[in-house]
């Protein structure tokens, strides 16, 4: 069962009073009168989808607003019967603050969150789950995820600060002897999930029927809030996947596999389910084998699909398969990029006293994730090498003898960590 909300049906005005939508202020009243609200439109960071979202436009610190509605007429559901669960949302993140969730309201003000209250109303049993996001690389800190008792998890995603992503929370209320225990993906645009490695089951610490904040049939309301500059939301998704009666549910997570060269030795398959079932593993298609879980490469290169599948028992159902692909790249196919930039081809050094004279030249590759330089030389006249001096910026620098006036020959060679090199010589 899918529900979702994507705004795509309200009108372009301010979130509050549509579609069971109440918007609150931050901490500080913004000084920009047009910054009223959170807005319905597209906003200036058009979603993925290119579809109406929410979007709040302005504000600074502690200048933000915070909008929420009740659950149950959105999503026709109740956390406190839940067993599994996803939620989905996409997501801008804004400069000083982001917070996404869903959480108990105790005294219907509109906010759970602590330290956005417009007033001091905070009330020590609102709580529930969310997610926190900020693009201000200085309060990276401030990235985490919210348990239902108000801890929180620090983690990091690289991808925060490059625009829209989507945010996937897997939540089985009935790990940990009903305690629950959440998992926490994320992808860009256009990419496959990745498991945020800090927020891998997580035990909510949820004590159902006890009328608190952990209690998850009191979790009634969603909240979208932002906080300084631009932020927005869109495509809210929650899909509860049908489970048979005395049957539990399982998934699968498969993290990435990087790029690998067609020299690499072989390695060990990480993915896991969250009831802790061994994975079976086949390859789909490319150069590789797989015995348990090691992957062998066959030396050639090309793309790998590697598929992970969990069959289930009498009791928890079979895993839906996840495939996770990865490019595998013969080393001595790529070459070294290599510029000179002094001297030039039929350049003048003028030295006068034939002091040293500077060599400096860039020197790139690509599939840097697996390849990198490993040292580039200049050899004058057919002397002796000198390695040049790597700086942070991909320029390598040396200081030359100058033997003596007239024209010289200047060779100067890029070495890769695949074995493969470039080089350049010229008069000057």
């Amino acid at each position: 069962v899918e529900r979702k909300i994507d705004f795509n049906g309200l009108n372009m005005d301010v979130i509050n009073g549509q579609d069971g939508w109440t918007s609150v202020n931050n901490i500080n009243a913004d000084g920009n009168t047009s910054c009223v609200d959170i807005y319905i439109g597209y906003g200036s960071q058009t979603s993925p989808d290119l579809t109406m979202n929410a979007y709040y436009p302005c504000g600074g610190p502690n200048v933000g607003r915070t909008a929420s509605r009740v659950s149950t007429p959105a999503f026709p559901f109740d956390f406190g019967n839940a067993s599994i669960m996803e939620i989905q949302v996409d997501i801008y993140s804004a400069w000083w603050r982001t917070f996404f969730g869903f959480g108990y309201d105790a005294n219907g003000n509109g906010y759970i969150v602590p330290g956005i209250e417009q007033t001091a109303a905070y009330q020590t049993n609102e709580g529930g789950i969310g997610i926190y996001l900020c693009r201000r690389p200085q309060s990276a800190n401030l990235i985490s995820f919210m348990k239902p008792d108000g801890t929180k998890i620090h983690f990091t995603y690289d991808s925060i600060y490059a625009g829209w992503n989507t945010y996937k929370m897997v939540i089985d209320f009935d790990a940990n002897g009903g305690q629950g225990n959440l998992s926490l993906f994320a992808k860009s645009p256009g990419q496959a999930f990745n498991p945020i490695q800090d927020v891998q089951n997580i035990n909510l610490g949820l004590t159902r029927g006890s009328g608190t904040k952990t209690d998850p049939a009191k979790w009634t309301k969603m909240f979208i809030q932002s906080t300084g500059a631009y932020g927005a939301f869109d495509n809210i998704i929650i899909r509860q996947p049908d489970v048979p009666a005395g049957m539990q549910y399982q998934y699968i997570t498969f993290p990435p596999i990087g790029n690998h060269l067609t020299t690499d030795a072989p390695f060990q398959l990480m993915a896991y389910t969250n009831k802790g079932l061994p994975i079976t593993y086949s390859i789909l298609s490319g150069p590789a084998t797989v015995n348990g879980d090691m992957l062998t490469l066959t030396g050639t290169p090309g793309i790998v699909k590697v598929v992970a599948s969990q069959p289930g028992t009498t009791t928890i159902m079979a895993a839906a398969n996840d495939t996770v692909s990865f490019n595998v790249i013969d080393p001595l196919s790529v070459f070294p990029k290599l510029s000179v930039k002094c001297p030039l081809p039929a350049d003048t050094i003028i030295a006068p006293n034939l002091g040293k004279f500077l060599m400096f030249a860039k020197a790139t590759i690509d599939h840097s994730d697996i390849l990198s330089i490993n040292y580039v030389e200049a050899i004058v006249d057919g002397g002796t090498s000198v390695h040049a001096n790597e700086t942070a910026n991909d320029y390598y620098f040396t200081y030359l003898d100058a033997i003596a006036s007239g024209t010289h020959n200047i060779q100067v060679r890029a070495h890769s960590t695949g074995g493969t090199v470039t080089d350049t010589a010229f008069t000057f």
